[in-house]
């Protein structure tokens, strides 16, 4: 997979993940938690730097520049860090309804 997929890919699943979130916390939260998550991202990838975040949803345009295998890895911690957040904040049984609906989306585009 290039990177151009990996991009597009985490870019359809994030604004499935976003619009969920928002339905259920709002945008505000939405936003706080996400840059929570993209916070202990950059602890461990310094080139998640490149990631931003606005009302309007989260950028992944700069990240082209990135080894894909790298790449992979940052969508996949910046991902692992928002579902433990959402856990302790909204339960599990929350989180997993939204996890659910992510990994049907996840397996539909067939990424794992």
């Amino acid at each position: 997979m290039n990177k151009e997929n990996v991009i597009a890919i985490y870019n359809d699943l994030f604004i499935k993940a976003w619009h969920k979130m928002v339905s259920i916390v709002g945008i505000h939260t939405v936003m706080v938690l996400v840059q929570r998550s993209l916070w202990q991202t950059r602890q461990k990838y310094a080139e998640a730097e490149l990631i931003s975040v606005s009302e309007a949803g989260v950028s992944f345009d700069v990240l082209d520049g990135i080894e894909t295998e790298q790449l992979k890895k940052i969508m996949e911690d910046l991902f692992a860090s928002l579902i433990d957040i959402l856990t302790r904040l909204l339960g599990e049984e929350i989180t997993r309804k939204i996890a659910e609906d992510i990994d049907g989306f996840v397996n539909e585009r067939e990424v794992v």
